[in-house]
């Protein structure tokens, strides 16, 4: 075929420093956009890096603080089985003094009877009833009793 044009050297080498500057140019944009969503990225870790060690913190303050409310809870439980030990303890003393003194109410039930029984067995001593017999004689009657036989 037939020969075509001449080759222009600079003109190429032109074109093709050009072309290679533009790709450069490309390059360094596209090294820079890479650099900046890589730093915005790593801004976003430390955040979430941050989010994540106060939400650990968080959690650990929970943990702590669901001991603390467990043993809290052991604590009350055991004021409330000694507090309930006191009072059974207590009802059993009122149940026993209310025994005690219904038995000293029968004891003083049956000494009444015995001094009504008494009173007419003193007025009838000398065979008829006694003008003012009644506790004071029965507590001289007593006192005569309780002394000592010489």
């Amino acid at each position: 075929g037939p020969p075509g044009p001449d080759a222009d050297g600079a003109k190429e080498a032109g074109e093709y420093t050009e072309l290679a500057e533009d790709l450069l140019r490309k390059v360094e944009a596209t090294t820079r956009a890479h650099d900046d969503s890589a730093a915005v990225l790593l801004a976003q870790l430390r955040v979430l890096e941050h989010q994540l060690g106060a939400d650990l913190d968080e959690e650990t303050h929970s943990i702590n603080a669901i001991r603390n409310l467990h043993s809290f809870e052991g604590a009350v439980r055991g004021d409330v089985a000694r507090f309930q030990r006191g009072l059974q303890s207590a009802e059993a003393q009122a149940r026993m003094q209310r025994f005690s003194q219904g038995q000293v109410m029968a004891e003083v039930d049956a000494e009444e009877r015995r001094y009504r029984q008494t009173k007419h067995k003193i007025g009838g001593w000398n065979g008829g009833p006694r003008a003012g017999c009644g506790w004071t004689a029965i507590v001289a009657a007593i006192a005569l009793l309780a002394l000592p036989l010489p």
